[in-house]
């Protein structure tokens, strides 16, 4: 039996705990939102589970593992006590690797892309028979899948910045990164800090794993690594790996290059997504799968949810949630998938990143822009600087959602892509999401 404290009682630390208890761990809680037992979810509360009610207490006890919930900042107060105690914090990332039943893993970072690529390579695995799950950021946590899994199981896992922060031994048998700019600077503080959290997908792999990179990402493409690399983008030139002009993906074995999918057959929109298809092709082919077989599975491939999701047609306008967009670069993305005049909602969550170039790429196709949350003001008044002149602030998603109406014509978008993270407002993208589809539904 292991002594295990686990710091922070949300979604990840309660899924944690749930999975230490079931494989006989003794658990120890600290949340700084917990001062009473009967305040523990009820899941875990007449199991063997230990609440730390005090700060000044938690050295009482010697740990086997400290796990931080990946909300939780490095510069937290217990974060730091515990550190300056010689002890190592680790993220559920790692924790469900020290107790894991398979080494088939898949994981998925990047800046982008990372839900789509995993639900796509997830997709791909299951239409060639392989048992497969995609766990992480989606859905399930991983700790549970991990040790749930059967020796032959393959895990898809999405895997955050915050989770790589505080691996030490976690390593895929395959890894992919989408790609790399600026995000979460709250957090990290840096955007080379951030840059180093999403490299560690790699730091345990050697020559008998498999990387695999954006041929196109300024950070990725020359980046070393310790392992095999495949490529994935728009240079003919690569070597090995897939690569995709304006009408095909091919893939590329010795510098020989053969066709294996036509992209009138592809029904994701956006460029962005044509890198997502092409890093799950990618992946199949580490794999060794049947290629063909893979690019059945993307014909049939339809927008995950929340991702340039189309949520209906009313009075002649598309309206679409991006809510998903939670960073400038993945709402870049969204704005560029469209030709038509744009209105878009945008705002939430301070992450303490600049709009500068988002805001200025977009003003030939951005027609109106109304902002909510922490962040409205600062889009607002980058806006206004460049010129923008639809421009308005909402106190709620809803009254947003009705002033980008009063902005919008026939034929043309209402999309929300808010190029920030919602738990100014939300308690997570996808309640954002939920609730504007339910407000669009209802539009008569």
């Amino acid at each position: 039996m292991k002594k295990i404290l686990i710091l922070g009682i949300g979604v990840s630390g309660l899924s944690a705990a749930e999975a230490m208890l079931e494989i006989g761990n003794k658990v120890y809680i600290y949340d700084d939102n917990i001062k009473d037992f009967d305040e523990l979810p009820d899941s875990i509360k007449d199991k063997d589970v230990y609440l730390i009610k005090d700060l000044n207490d938690i050295l009482s006890v010697q740990y086997d593992h400290i796990m931080k919930s990946p909300g939780i900042k490095p510069d937290n107060t217990c974060v730091r006590l515990l550190k300056t105690a010689n002890y190592k914090i680790i993220s559920d990332l790692e924790l469900g690797y020290l107790f894991r039943k398979t080494d088939n893993i898949i994981a998925v970072t990047g800046t982008n892309g990372k839900t789509t690529c995993s639900i796509l390579i997830n997709a791909i695995l299951k239409d060639q028979a392989i048992s497969s799950e995609a766990v992480g950021n989606i859905g399930i946590g991983a700790v549970k899948k991990l040790i749930d899994a059967k020796d032959s199981d393959a895990l898809v896992i999405e895997c955050s910045s915050f989770q790589l922060d505080d691996i030490s031994s976690f390593k895929p048998q395959t890894a992919l990164i989408t790609n790399i700019s600026v995000d979460h600077i709250d957090f990290h503080k840096t955007y080379e800090n951030y840059k180093s959290a999403k490299m560690k997908i790699a730091s345990n792999m050697t020559n008998r794993e498999t990387l695999i990179l954006n041929a196109d990402d300024e950070v990725l493409k020359d980046a070393e690594f310790d392992t095999k690399i495949l490529y994935f983008g728009t240079d003919e030139n690569l070597e090995n790996g897939i690569y995709f002009d304006k009408e095909n993906f091919y893939h590329i074995r010795d510098k020989r290059k053969t066709p294996i999918l036509d992209k009138k057959d592809v029904n994701l929109l956006g460029e962005h997504n044509m890198y997502n298809i092409a890093a799950a092709l990618c992946t199949a082919m580490a794999r060794e799968l049947d290629l063909e077989k893979a690019s059945e599975t993307i014909k049939n491939f339809k927008s995950v949810e929340h991702r340039l999701e189309f949520v209906r047609k009313c009075s002649g306008i598309e309206f679409y949630n991006d809510s998903k967009g939670t960073n400038p670069n993945s709402t870049k993305n969204a704005i560029d998938a469209f030709d038509k005049n744009i209105n878009i909602i945008m705002g939430g969550y301070d992450k303490k990143v600049d709009f500068t170039e988002l805001l200025a790429h977009a003003k030939e196709k951005v027609k109106s822009i109304v902002t909510i949350g922490e962040t409205k003001f600062k889009i607002y008044n980058k806006a206004i600087e460049l010129g923008y002149e639809n421009v308005k602030t909402a106190n709620s998603l809803s009254e947003a959602i009705m002033l980008s109406i009063e902005f919008a014509n026939t034929g043309e978008v209402i999309l929300l892509s808010p190029a920030c993270a919602s738990w100014d407002m939300f308690k997570n993208y996808e309640e954002r999401g939920n609730y504007f589809k339910e407000i669009i539904n209802k539009l008569d």
